[in-house]
């Protein structure tokens, strides 16, 4: 229940701010999914340009509360020189935060530069992160339905989602972890990862 789910989470933050001491100062990439027209689609499942605005600012804001860590939001180049910047790029330039950043160059240069990948809707770069053996989580939302093998070869890099508030352990305990925990043994042989991923009709 909510009271139980709220106790389990302080638990989390505190283990957390233990850990601290014994991290240094780790960046996190993190790639959001991207909108067609105004909607966002995921498996069949559609969700608002409005809703997925908050989420992701609310998301950030979160990122910002975690002061030793650094997070970048990682927009999409093209969609910026046809539809110009994202609201979300604007909220985090104009708030300022000292641990949070928003860049819009290449993938694959911020992916070098990362510790730890994270996305809110696992798709071609979380394949990219985890073959180029960074630690990943993948959070999915109630809409997307992956198959019981992906469950079983994402492992805890892996986890379901239905509002932010179901998120934030993971992303904590994701912080806070071993990283081999999250770093993932890709063997699909002639499939592809959406093959992997997602159920069948």
């Amino acid at each position: 229940d909510w009271n139980k789910s709220c106790s389990e989470f302080r638990q989390i933050k505190e283990q957390y701010y233990k850990a601290q001491g014994k991290h240094g100062r780790t960046k996190v990439l993190y790639i959001p999914g991207f909108f067609l027209v105004n909607k966002l689609r995921i498996d069949g499942a559609e969700y608002t340009a409005n809703w997925y605005y908050k989420f992701q600012r609310d998301l950030i804001k979160f990122f910002s509360e975690l002061e030793d860590y650094d997070f970048v939001w990682k927009g999409t180049v093209n969609l910026n020189d046809v539809f110009g910047p994202s609201p979300i790029q604007y909220f985090i330039e104009e708030s300022k935060f000292d641990n949070v950043f928003a860049r819009v160059d290449s993938f694959l240069e911020n992916l070098k530069e990362c510790d730890l990948f994270f996305t809110d809707l696992p798709s071609t770069t979380f394949y990219e992160a985890i073959v180029n053996g960074i630690p990943v989580l993948g959070a999915y939302r109630e809409g997307l339905k992956p198959r019981e093998e992906a469950l079983k070869l994402f492992g805890k890099s892996l986890v379901r989602f239905k509002e932010l508030d179901d998120l934030k352990p993971h992303i904590i305990k994701f912080l806070i972890s071993d990283p081999e925990l999250y770093r993932v043994n890709l063997q699909l042989e002639n499939k592809s990862l959406y093959d992997s991923l997602i159920t069948q009709k």
